[in-house]
């Protein structure tokens, strides 16, 4: 069985600002797997770096936002990035567990669920930081990496 491994917003982040879990975010993006994410992970993650460095903006330099912002285009350029649509829409109504999330988590549980729908003879392994998104996740049959 292949597995594909859907990269939510949270390991994106880690691998550009270095954080805490910056060494288990390089062991996901390193590992062989095929890695998926939603559109939702290029919005929510240049959303979160601009306003990073636009509120540190006295301590930083401009340039570092502009290389961070070239990382990122370029992490999710290895993804296949999912559109949210009507069939992600679906899903959210239809699995009634993802209401345990906040509202553009479970965008991203619900899209890590379609693709694992779509594609036959595969297992989805949710990336994800957050616990919520985790035990979500876990709950409608996925594998999950441990925080």
């Amino acid at each position: 069985m292949k597995t594909i491994d859907y990269i939510e917003s949270s390991i994106f982040l880690s691998l550009l600002f270095e954080d805490d879990f910056y060494e288990k975010a390089v062991k996901i993006w390193n590992s062989d797997n095929y890695k998926i994410t939603s559109i939702l992970s290029s919005i929510e993650s240049t959303i979160v770096l601009r306003r990073y460095y636009f509120h540190n903006k006295e301590k930083l330099n401009i340039k570092l936002l502009s290389k961070n912002e070239t990382k990122l285009r370029e992490y999710l350029s290895e993804c296949y990035q999912l559109n949210i649509d009507e069939d992600i829409d679906k899903i959210i109504h239809a699995k009634k567990q993802i209401a345990d999330c906040r509202s553009l988590d479970g965008i991203h549980v619900g899209s890590a669920l379609y693709f694992k729908n779509l594609v036959s003879n595969t297992s989805i392994v949710m990336n994800s930081f957050d616990k919520r998104i985790n035990i979500v996740a876990n709950s409608l049959g996925m594998k999950t990496h441990a925080v």
